[in-house]
């Protein structure tokens, strides 16, 4: 394969069909890529297309050879199996995935029937049906508020139970009642689906068969996109999502990790003992931090086995992101685990917030991040690509479209995309070349995950997709972002296992180190994090609190103390309580290490010139230029690397070293 100008790639997402390979028409989009230029990797997806099906494998294999033969990389995205209607994976019971329904009444008869039919939040009509239902749980009880049960009445009474009818969809079922009268009954139900519970070890084994399928063509990996539970109805499609996940896969994990029943965590998600509601607390906690592992457990072995069968160099992807906000239904299709699977470089989509994005870097390899990007006018994936220059963030370009393709966007392979786009890219290029660190940053933010999953007991909290809707962290850090305070964000997670710490005076990041840090909603923090913010108070490193702590991860009272200046409020003036000082390059940032990079859009578009002012440390500098400009001086002031879309002059302290026609970019690094 011909070499790539820069270590890091530049990346199309491609919609590819079995009529482009039978017509051989995607010859001519690989000639025209590679006649282009500007892109070497083609992130093949076959939507049209089962992967699973081998009988396609010499359809791909023509094209992955074709790229591989024009110096294209080609990374294979995979549907997880059962995806689409056509290709609904035989999935039986024990690896099936599972919604859990809820039926609740007061016991009246000596005989109480309960009719459970299908859970109503399943997205998609290929799996609307379930194939089978099954009783998960019943209970009965002296109700003694809502949520809560007298100490000592709780009766378990599965054995008690009948089955009248089920037809895979409903189940119909008696209870003998005749002693409960007055009592609350609770029945779950799980009604399985034709999708695999992400626990299972079968779903493993299919990547695993699958991978060694193709091993034998020149893929440069197989890679996931949006990897999810099985879909449900997102936010604005349902008005409460109250089913749960479930799997037996699942269940034998959670005993594995918690050495706990999760039928009984199911309950106590729901109902306590009166005066013990650190039960219904911790039960919510433990579901949602085991449930999270759905995605990651995957992601992790097909990143890692990837890179096994087709080489260190495979491309790990693609985005883990969704629908890009945390309290939406993200938490429960993804485990908002946008953090934590394993990936070479970070990747977001849809123009997701920077901190986001510059918080998922921080615990990646390499110091750019891809965001994949679609929209219906190709000039604002020009402007984007310019804006996200100044930041360490590319474009994975979408979609490259096939006759009948949906129109969601601009084709990003058509004659017209490739040369608009030209320019751009070319500007770009230069910056890969000059290998940007990533921005400096003064702040870290860090959330936690317990308080965003758990609304308890505050009932005006609890939003649609069962979780906590009153925390403000995404729009927090964006508006912070916008207003010139560069930040990362990242999960409790990264605190609780260690990638966080607190060192010499300074918060260091898996290596990324920060002035500050914010922490948002410590309640039901874990006991690691608890620790960590304790003595980062007592040893007055710069930290502020927002939202109170007053119970641990298992419900148990909790506190922490320090200063009172320490803990802000929802009202608080963040950055003057923090004293943040602000970016101050206009159209970029100080990098860390110390270099500086601008991305300016409509020099390029106009095709004319920009002056950019700016110090870096000590050192006035002035810059005339189009797109893009990049600095490193040395300790003494020399130049280190400089690199100029369209350089025209430049000048430190306001004598000119460089003066140029400014009709050719300029790449300088010391030798």
């Amino acid at each position: 394969m011909k070499e790539r100008t820069s270590r890091h790639p530049k990346i199309q997402y491609w919609s590819l069909n079995e009529e482009d390979i039978l017509s051989e028409n995607y010859k001519e989009v690989i000639d025209r890529i590679r006649q282009n230029g500007r892109f070497d990797t083609l992130c093949i997806s076959c939507w049209e297309m089962n992967l699973w099906d081998l009988s396609t494998k010499p359809l791909i294999g023509k094209v992955v050879r074709y790229a591989h033969d024009k110096g294209i990389r080609t990374p294979l995205q995979v549907f997880p199996k059962g995806y689409h209607t056509k290709w609904r994976a035989s999935v039986g019971v024990e690896d099936a995935v599972a919604l859990v329904t809820e039926h609740e009444c007061l016991v009246e008869e000596d005989c109480t029937v309960i009719r459970a039919t299908g859970a109503k939040n399943v997205r998609y009509p290929e799996h609307r049906n379930s194939i089978a239902a099954e009783l998960l749980g019943a209970y009965a009880f002296q109700k003694s508020g809502d949520g809560f049960y007298r100490a000592g009445s709780l009766i378990d009474i599965r054995h008690r139970a009948k089955v009248l009818y089920t037809d895979g969809e409903s189940l119909t079922l008696s209870f003998d009642t005749d002693d409960l009268k007055g009592c609350c009954l609770y029945v779950m139900v799980a009604h399985y689906y034709a999708a695999f519970d992400l626990f299972s070890d079968r779903i493993l084994r299919e990547y695993r068969e699958l991978i060694d399928a193709y091993a034998d063509l020149p893929v440069n990996g197989i890679v996931l996109d949006e990897l999810k539970n099985m879909v449900i109805l997102p936010p604005w499609q349902t008005d409460a999502f109250r089913e749960r996940f479930y799997g037996r896969n699942f269940h034998r994990y959670f005993a594995e990790q918690t050495g706990e029943d999760l039928i009984r965590i199911l309950l106590d998600m729901r109902f306590c003992p009166e005066g013990r509601d650190e039960v219904r607390i911790g039960a919510i906690n433990r579901y949602f931090d085991i449930f999270r592992h759905s995605t990651k457990r995957l992601e992790t072995f097909v990143a890692e086995y990837s890179r096994e069968v087709f080489g260190e160099e495979a491309f790990a992807g693609l985005h883990n992101t969704y629908h890009n906000h945390l309290q939406s239904d993200e938490i429960w299709q993804t485990g908002c685990n946008w953090w934590e699977v394993p990936r070479k470089y970070a990747q977001t989509d849809e123009d997701i917030p920077y901190p986001i994005r510059m918080g998922m870097a921080c615990g990646c390899r390499e110091n750019l991040v891809y965001d994949m990007y679609y929209a219906p006018d190709k000039e604002k994936y020009f402007e984007k690509a310019m804006r996200d220059a100044r930041f360490g963030s590319r474009i994975h370009y979408h979609i490259i479209r096939s006759e009948g393709n949906s129109s969601i966007s601009w084709d990003v392979g058509s004659p017209e995309f490739l040369d608009g786009v030209k320019p751009y890219e070319d500007k770009i290029e230069l910056l890969n070349r000059f290998d940007p660190a990533m921005p400096r940053m003064e702040l870290l933010v860090v959330f936690g995950f317990p308080a965003l999953c758990n609304w308890y007991p505050d009932r005006s909290a609890r939003n649609s997709m069962d979780i906590n809707g009153k925390l403000n962290i995404m729009d927090r850090v964006h508006v912070l972002w916008e207003q010139g305070y560069l930040n990362a964000l990242a999960p409790s997670d990264a605190v609780a296992d260690g990638r966080i710490r607190a060192k010499d005076g300074k918060f260091d990041y898996c290596g990324h180190r920060f002035d500050k840090l914010l922490y948002l909603y410590p309640q039901y923090s874990k006991p690691e994090v608890i620790s960590f913010l304790q003595e980062a108070l007592q040893n007055g490193y710069d930290l502020k609190i927002l939202g109170e702590l007053t119970r641990d991860f298992d419900g148990r009272p909790a506190e922490l103390t320090g200063e009172p200046d320490s803990f802000l409020t929802e009202e608080d003036d963040i950055p003057g309580e923090m004293a943040l000082t602000p970016n101050t390059i206009p159209d970029g940032c100080v990098l860390e290490d110390g270099s500086v990079v601008i991305g300016h859009y409509e020099s390029v578009a106009g095709d004319n010139f920009c002056t950019r002012r700016f110090e870096l440390g000590e050192t006035l500098c002035e810059a005339t230029f189009r797109g893009v400009f990049a600095l490193k001086l040395g300790e003494n002031g020399e130049i280190e690397k400089l690199a100029a879309g369209g350089l025209k002059e430049f000048k430190l302290n306001g004598k000119t070293v460089l003066s140029l026609d400014g009709s050719r970019d300029y790449f300088l690094r010391e030798a």
